[in-house]
Order: structure tokens, then sequence, then C-alpha cells
């Protein structure tokens, strides 16, 4: 998935189209994961707790970061540079919490799966 939105943000076209190529590519692949997973029994709840922690945020934060910078592209102002400058500083404000959101998302998955006790078991 990488190396095709590496792709798409390299290629000869337009940055709104290439953001938007960059902005579907992830949809897609988790749209056909989640189809596969919907599938598929999980063998325990250890493959299952991984499946939560690790691959969906994997692809969600690139979902997530892509509506983003598409968004930014769709909406941005073409002619007042104060208004200019002042939407390019709120735009960095939402990449910068959304940052923080995706670095502390292991944290906040982990409190929220309860500790298993042999009693649980």
């Amino acid at each position: 998935m990488l190396a095709e939105i590496g792709k798409y943000l390299q290629a000869g076209v337009p940055e709104v189209q290439q953001v938007e190529r960059a902005f579907k590519l992830p949809g897609d692949y988790w749209q056909r994961l989640k189809n596969i997973w919907r599938m598929h029994n999980f063998t325990n709840v250890d493959e299952e707790i991984d499946f939560f922690r690790n691959i969906k945020p994997g692809f969600t934060k690139y979902i997530e970061y892509f509506t983003l910078v598409y968004s930014a592209q769709l909406l941005k102002p073409s002619e007042d540079e104060v208004a200019i400058f002042c939407f390019w500083e709120k735009e960095e404000t939402k990449l910068r919490r959304l940052q923080r959101r995706i670095r502390r998302l292991p944290t906040i998955i982990k409190a929220a799966i309860p500790t298993r006790t042999s009693s649980t078991l």
C-alpha cells in the first residue's frame, strides 16, 4: 500500500489528483482487509487483540492522515495571503493533534483491553 501511495505522489499529475489517489488507496485496502476479516474466525483471543491493536490502527492512521491532507487541498484559500497563512496554521495544528493521537494509540488500546488473569481464561 505504501509503495502505491509513493508512486501516486511521484506521478507527473497535479497535486490535488495525487492527494485524491493517496486518499482513496488506504480506504480501498482497509475495505479489502475488512472483507477478509469478516470471513475469518480468530483462532484465539491474542490473535484478535493483535488485529485490533496493530493491524487496524496501521490502516486507519493513513486514512485519517490523507483525509486531513485531502480536505486541506479542497478547502485551502487561493488568493488572500493572510487567509492562506491562517489556514495553513490551523491545518498544522490539526496535523499535530493527529500525530499525538497516533502516538498515544498503543497506550490507549492497551488500557482498553482488560488484563487477562487465570480466572478469566
